[in-house]
């Protein structure tokens, strides 16, 4: 019995390391993954600027080195395994955005999969590892900052960027979280207090990408209840 648990989850982290290896070599620009919601904000929500904003920043969160002429008061947080936040003002909307798999260092991030204790649940270890490293950083970076936060990455930065907003949330910001291809984060009792403590936010996926479907249910991982699919027939969502 012990030889086949330790036999599923070596297999399922192996599995999660070479997805997100395949989904480092499509996120070498991000366009591959995102351009699906790309299409899809702009068919069904063209109105929709909060979501727009935040892919367009979750896309700019894997070029550090761009300077968009639109963001100001800018600051970039590095933590450990190149986790990277780029926190700044866009529009008027300060933001914190998080890159998603972009690096072979971020692979450990991922496939460590067993939990840890976090905000009254417990929570993927390599996701905590890596929002602990910048952790300090963005809540200076947000201190007296007034209005919402947006918080908002795809897929590793779509963990992050829920790790944040229920930190920054619980530090009594206000906070908006959007984010796309979230893979899941914590278990019931974690995503019980995301959704209490968060109640603007919008996890949007789409229904072949595997990444949201890890890690399995089986080691205890739930989804938020802000967590969506995107596609036919339009999604409807408000925040």
């Amino acid at each position: 019995m012990l030889r086949a648990a330790v036999a599923i989850v070596t297999l399922t982290a192996v599995l999660y390391a070479l997805i997100s290896l395949a989904r480092l070599i499509q996120n070498v620009d991000a366009a591959h993954s995102l351009g699906f919601y790309r299409a899809e904000i702009s068919e069904c929500l063209p109105s929709h600027g909060l979501l727009t904003l935040a892919l367009r920043l979750s896309q700019l969160s894997y070029r550090p080195g761009e300077v968009d002429p639109e963001v100001s008061e800018e600051q970039h947080v590095h933590g450990v395994d190149s986790t990277y936040a780029r926190c700044g003002v866009a529009g008027g909307q300060s933001f914190v955005a998080f890159a998603g798999t972009h690096d072979v260092r971020n692979l450990r991030t991922n496939v460590l999969m067993a939990q840890v204790p976090r905000d009254g649940g417990k929570v993927h270890a390599g996701f905590e590892w890596a929002y602990r490293s910048v952790q300090d950083d963005v809540r200076g970076w947000a201190a007296g900052r007034q209005g919402p936060i947006l918080v908002t990455g795809h897929s590793l930065g779509s963990a992050l960027s829920q790790l944040c907003a229920l930190d920054l949330a619980q530090q009594g910001h206000k906070v908006v979280n959007i984010s796309f291809a979230p893979p899941r984060v914590g278990d019931e009792q974690w995503a019980g207090k995301f959704d209490s403590a968060v109640p603007r936010a919008l996890h949007l996926h789409a229904k072949s990408d595997p990444i949201t479907r890890l890690p399995p249910h089986s080691r205890g991982y739930r989804h938020t209840r802000r967590h969506f699919l995107v596609g036919k027939p339009c999604t409807r969502v408000l925040l």
